[in-house]
């Protein structure tokens, strides 16, 4: 599964998770390729079943929003994926996070 956010600093977390895998939580390296670009050198979180990472460049995420395969290389494997309408899943999150920002007690 492949699960996009955005946190309350607007920056996007990108998941991975797969119910196979069991982790503690530690810090990993790991590298992120987005459709036929250049593999981006990311450092995330090993965490129950999921990977956590962020995805800090905006040229990054641009191409994030449009893309149609990921291929993520983990210290356990290397995983990929297709996925689709990512553009629109960003800005129903960042549309979300806003609203409870605009909504939490001040």
């Amino acid at each position: 599964d492949t699960y996009v956010t955005v946190n309350n600093n607007d920056q996007v977390l990108l998941i991975a998770g797969r119910k196979d895998w069991n982790f503690w939580g530690q810090k990993i390296d790991m590298t992120l390729q987005i459709d036929s670009q250049a593999p981006l050198s990311l450092g995330g979180w090993e965490w129950s079943n999921l990977v956590l990472a962020l995805l800090p460049d905006d040229r990054d995420v641009a191409g994030l929003r449009k893309a149609s395969a990921l291929r993520w290389h983990f210290p356990m494997g290397d995983y990929s994926t297709k996925v689709h309408d990512v553009g629109s899943a960003l800005d129903a999150a960042a549309a979300c996070t806003k609203e409870k920002r605009l909504s939490a007690p001040h």
